[in-house]
């Protein structure tokens, strides 16, 4: 399976770069790399390792859409300079001081590579900064098909469907199947616990398909059908996604869904369409509202709801099962002056790292990660949800920067346009990261056609 494996994950890079490759010397090449992009988007873990470095499509997106940007004849947004000077001053001064008091000497002691204690945070700080500033990445002057664009992300994502219920028969028959992140060994690179182990967590099998794991993959199909409900309003006929078939096609992705059993995702689906109906529809929200709360308290007993459901029962216990949010939230709330201007780019963990250290436990006691773990902070403490990251590296400084100028670019767009946007945002919350930076690519397509178009 190996080979299998490795053969995917190079036909998938080699037909990317090809298409990314044309853009830079073919015309008109610009709508159709967007189009195989979004298609190969949610291939998160068939396209995350080459030659043991962790990389995927969608992280190196903002890059490349950024050397395009200034290849062409088109002038930067003002808003890059003002949203990248204040997140590298903040940075710096933060970084600085923590080098002076001896904040990194901590974490390496506890585990952290000297080399990826000074490195990582400005690694991955300008992958954050790059995420955001990708909305004005996206080149206005090429023509763009947007719904084409968004389409070509639900058929990757359906695709993954199907190749998600050929997962769950492998793991049902004993079959061996993709290692936890897809590839195991192929490029000198194992995991000690392997994804079919991971997968039947709780006695119960999880789909992850072709994406990671299972609460990746359900982000992933979230966002697919959020987006959605954008195509079906565009008048175009779409196999599978638009006409009176659709609705299956729904049905389908939505269980592929339900069988990853990540009570982030359901978390993450319910805020979705329930911000959406909330703008949208307010009888069918206050409906949906009751049907929701009437299923929590019907069938939470149940084994494999309950199994689901556990996680949301309370705030303590949504904040144990996603540690690195609980550790942001007391970090965003530690003090005044880091609630408002935050700790620049993935620095928090320098300066208040006992918030992950020592966490109170819902079941009593407390997990001190000081006695059980031997290298605890070994890696960077960053939040899952995209908007605790905007707040932890920027403040609230920087939340309102960056969502402010972002309005100030869709506020062209149809009210129910910008109501999806805000609901996608709103997902964001509790869901994977991996949505976040995708949301925002999908956001600058779907705003540089309306204000052209409108």
């Amino acid at each position: 399976m190996a080979l299998v494996a490795t053969i995917i994950n190079i036909f998938l890079w080699s037909r990317w770069t090809y298409s990314a490759s044309r853009v830079f010397f073919v015309r008109n090449s610009y709508n159709s790399f967007l189009q195989i992009s979004a298609f190969l988007f949610p291939f998160y873990s068939a396209s995350f390792a080459i030659s043991g470095f962790q990389v995927s499509f969608y992280k190196i997106m903002p890059i490349f859409l950024f050397l395009s940007f200034m290849l062409s004849k088109e002038k930067l947004n003002p808003k890059v300079f003002i949203i990248s000077t204040y997140f590298i001053l903040i940075t710096g001064i933060s970084y600085f001081y923590a080098y002076s008091s001896g904040f990194f000497d901590e974490v390496i002691a506890l585990g952290r590579n000297e080399k990826s204690a000074y490195l990582a945070p400005l690694i991955q700080g300008t992958l954050f900064l790059f995420a955001i500033l990708q909305f004005w990445f996206v080149r206005k002057n090429d023509q763009i098909d947007h719904i084409k664009i968004l389409s070509c992300y639900i058929y990757g994502c359906l695709l993954l469907v199907i190749i998600g219920y050929i997962q769950i028969l492998a793991y049902a028959t004993n079959l061996p199947w993709f290692d936890y992140w897809f590839l195991h060994d192929a490029l000198g690179r194992g995991e000690e616990e392997s994804l079919a182990s991971l997968a039947n967590d709780r006695g119960l099998y999880r789909m992850s398909s072709l994406s990671g794991e299972p609460r990746h993959f359900a982000a992933l199909l979230a966002l697919s059908l959020m987006l959605k409900q954008y195509v079906q309003d565009a008048n175009r006929d779409l196999k599978y996604i638009t006409g009176k078939n659709s609705i299956f096609t729904s049905i389908f992705i939505f269980s592929g869904f339900l069988l990853t059993i990540s009570s982030s995702g359901l978390l993450s689906i319910m805020i979705g369409f329930g911000t959406f109906l909330f703008f949208t529809r307010t009888r069918r929200f206050v409906l949906y509202s009751f049907l929701s709360f009437l299923i929590l308290l019907l069938f939470s007993e149940y084994t494999l709801i309950g199994n689901l459901l556990w996680k949301l029962s309370s705030i303590d216990m949504v904040l144990y099962a996603v540690k690195k949010d609980a550790f942001a939230l007391y970090a965003i709330t530690n003090d005044w002056l880091h609630f408002f201007i935050g700790y620049g780019t993935n620095l928090a963990d320098l300066y208040v790292k006992e918030y992950y250290l020592v966490q109170d436990s819902p079941f009593g006691g407390v997990r001190n990660r000081y006695l059980t773990e031997t290298n605890p902070m070994e890696a960077i403490i960053a939040p899952t949800s995209a908007i605790l990251q905007v707040l932890i590296n920027g403040g609230l400084i920087g939340f309102f920067l960056v969502f402010m100028l972002i309005f100030g670019d869709i506020r062209h767009c149809r009210k129910k346009t910008i109501f999806l946007m805000i609901s996608i945002l709103a997902m964001s919350l509790s869901a994977s990261t991996l949505i976040f930076p995708l949301s925002v690519i999908f956001f600058a397509i779907i705003a540089s056609y309306e204000k052209e178009y409108r």
